[in-house]
């Protein structure tokens, strides 16, 4: 975000304090994060050499199974994690459509 886009966002903010003195208790912080399910911590990228049979196969899936998982707070407190997950219990993929119904739904 450039200086442009934050004075814009600030006039914006103040104006709406002009407008409601409490409109501050109407904000929704959020973030969402992946948890990996098999203990993998993205850290950085890291490569194992051994001297060994370097024929042997060590088969792992392509992507690992994670889960996302989002959370709030506001200033009536912290808003309980939401997981993306199916009816079955899989993780979902997340996008527009699923994140929408679950401000439609959760909320």
């Amino acid at each position: 975000m450039d200086y442009s886009e934050r004075r814009t966002f600030s006039d914006w903010a103040l104006e709406k304090i002009r407008q409601d003195i409490q409109f501050h208790r109407k904000i929704i912080f959020s973030d969402e994060a992946h948890f990996w399910l098999n203990g993998f911590v993205n850290k950085e990228n890291m490569r194992y050499w051994a001297g060994e049979n370097s024929h042997v196969l060590n088969e792992k899936p392509l992507y690992p199974q994670k889960i996302t998982v989002w959370c709030g707070f506001h200033t009536g407190g912290v808003i309980e994690p939401y997981f993306f997950i199916d009816d079955s219990g899989h993780h979902d993929t997340v996008n527009g459509d699923r994140y929408r119904a679950m401000i439609i739904d959760y909320f």
